[in-house]
């Protein structure tokens, strides 16, 4: 699985207004980063970037305990760094595979 040593969350691009779409903060989104996330890759992803742009998912717990999958991509010019596409609620297979990693 791929290696994060940074978000890109653009403050003025898209990927914060998707976000917000799904009510999801660009500070959960970083506290998912710091949970221990499980990666996966993206069942969805189109590698001509016209749907679905997002390579893995990176599912984990916020501070609040509440379980995010997000969605992102490596960035085109900087290495290790990622960006997310969009945030969401994460689905139940998503969070099966969270807890039995973790099990908690």
């Amino acid at each position: 699985m791929p290696y994060i040593a940074a978000l890109d969350i653009d403050p003025e691009g898209g990927n914060r207004e998707e976000m917000h779409r799904h009510r999801v903060s660009a500070d959960e989104v970083v506290e998912v980063l710091e949970d221990r996330p499980i990666m996966t890759p993206n069942p969805t992803y189109d590698p001509a970037g016209f749907r679905h742009a997002a390579t893995h998912l990176m599912t984990g717990l916020t501070q609040d305990n509440r379980l995010l999958t997000v969605a992102i991509a490596p960035h085109p010019y900087a290495e290790d760094v990622w960006r997310p596409v969009t945030a969401f609620d994460a689905n139940q297979d998503l969070t099966t595979k969270y807890y039995k990693k973790h099990r908690r």
